[in-house]
């Protein structure tokens, strides 16, 4: 079985490429690229044209495109673009993750919403491990955050939510909670500079905005990771590796309280290829799988992960990690679809909080380990204190 998935996945990698070879095509593209960079939206949008008549099946031709346009002020223009991306590009009918994307991005071209999901009101009451439904002040040894997408950049979607939440949790948030940490996983930055779709990215005004957004936290609080936004056109992630507090793909603290250990594990779950949007190859490759196992602490009262994606939508290492973390009874916390829920699997956690920067609800988790080695989650809006 595995060997037959690798062919397949070697095939349809192949045939992906195949997609986006033509010599011609490829030095129109180029020359989009260049354009758009330099600020030259309309002669971009003609040399991406170009590209895409000679390759239409090739779907980066097609957004380059479309992502032309939206910047030369033709939304409704880009918007056709991308919804005839989605009628005729074969590599969308087996990705249906990228067609949501695309469609998602023609509608608000065409001055609708969002189109993607949204997170239905949670309750900011607490869902406990170990059958637990309440827990009193003196029974708290500490407290972790946990936010999401927090999307720096997206200006022209969502006005200034992305900053005034972030300042939020940094400013008013904890202070008042005291977490031993705040865990950011992943889309820390938008890629789009005020635009709708993130192209021709990274821009390091955005990196510069999140940095400056984190900096005055005391060390050791703030706890980043990258999303598939932070990998856009950047294959090896020089940008978040320059600009993130963990500067750090993967990486493992503790909190020592009560004469015990928690660990903690960030783990990236963006693809190594730096394909640009919406590309999104995401899971978790084997050498990093075995740095994870090698990593979790013996002994420790209890292990939680962070990570980006759901573990249901990763397109490799799905099977490992789900063992992985069954096996060690481990708790995951992660975000990148927009929605939100805690769910309880065994003795451990799934908890998923919607956008920090982009969703209208339970937008943080709070949770709380407690003294006898239970933890309660509780999921909140931002700019709500519980």
């Amino acid at each position: 079985m595995t060997k037959i998935f690798c062919l397949l996945l070697v095939f349809c990698s192949a045939a992906a490429a195949r997609e986006c070879a033509a010599p011609g095509a490829a030095a129109e593209s180029a020359a989009g690229l260049a354009l758009a960079r330099s600020g030259d939206f309309d002669a971009a949008a003609a040399a991406w044209r170009r590209a895409a008549a000679l390759e239409p099946g090739c779907l980066d031709h097609r957004t380059g495109l479309a992502a032309s346009l939206e910047r030369a002020g033709r939304p409704l223009e880009a918007a056709a673009e991308l919804e005839k991306a989605g009628e005729h590009i074969p590599m969308l009918r087996s990705d249906r993750e990228a067609l949501d994307a695309l469609l998602s991005a023609a509608a608000r071209l065409r001055g609708g919403g969002e189109t993607a999901p949204r997170s239905s009101r949670a309750s900011s009451r607490p869902v406990c491990l170990a059958g637990r439904r309440a827990y009193s002040p003196e029974e708290v040894l500490f407290r972790f955050m946990h936010v999401s997408d927090l999307h720096i950049g997206q200006w022209m979607d969502g006005g200034s939510n992305d900053t005034d939440r972030l300042s939020w949790i940094t400013d008013i948030a904890y202070p008042a909670l005291k977490p031993a940490f705040i865990a950011a996983s992943g889309d820390l930055t938008d890629s789009t500079n005020g635009f709708i779709m993130p192209l021709f990215g990274p821009y390091q005004k955005e990196w510069s905005a999140y940095a400056a957004l984190v900096s005055g936290l005391p060390r050791g609080v703030w706890r980043d990771l990258p999303g598939n936004h932070d990998h856009y056109s950047d294959k090896h992630f020089d940008y978040y590796l320059a600009n993130s507090v963990s500067r750090s793909l993967q990486y493992s603290w503790t909190v020592k309280s009560g004469g015990r250990i928690w660990q903690f594990i960030a783990v990236n779950t963006a693809a190594s290829d730096g394909r640009p949007w919406p590309h999104d190859e995401r899971g978790l490759d084997e050498g990093e799988l075995d740095w994870l196992e090698m990593e979790i602490l013996p002994g420790a009262a209890g292990v939680f992960i962070f990570g980006h994606h759901p573990v249901y939508r990763l397109k490799y290492g799905r099977e490992r990690f789900e063992r992985i973390l069954k096996e060690n009874n481990i708790s995951y916390f992660f975000g990148h679809s927009h929605e939100s829920y805690i769910a309880l699997t065994g003795g451990r956690m799934e908890v998923q909080v919607d956008s920090l920067g982009k969703g209208s609800e339970n937008n943080y988790a709070l949770a709380v380990v407690l003294r006898d080695g239970g933890v309660c989650v509780s999921l909140h809006d931002s700019g709500r204190l519980p």
